[in-house]
């Protein structure tokens, strides 16, 4: 029967350990939740800015009909004394 060596150094092996995987696919998971987690922040930012402006503009559009009621009310000239 003929003996074969177990470790035959850097040049005879292929392949990756189950432990380099193993920190391979942790290192995987810790990236992937940080950037999982930058793109849910982001994204609440992102509505949270739509809201405002969407506010913004509501308020605007009211302010502008509210003044063009007011300015043609106050056009309309009244006969009286001073």
């Amino acid at each position: 029967m003929q003996h074969i060596p177990m470790s035959r150094g850097r040049r005879g092996r292929r392949g990756f350990t189950m432990v380099e995987l193993l920190i391979a696919l942790v290192l995987l998971g810790l990236v992937s939740a940080a950037l999982y987690r930058v793109l849910v922040n982001n994204q609440r930012l992102y509505m949270a800015q739509t809201q405002r402006i969407d506010l913004s503009q509501n308020i605007r559009a009211a302010l502008r009909r509210s003044s063009s009621c007011a300015g043609s009310q106050s056009s309309v000239h009244t006969t009286g004394t001073r």
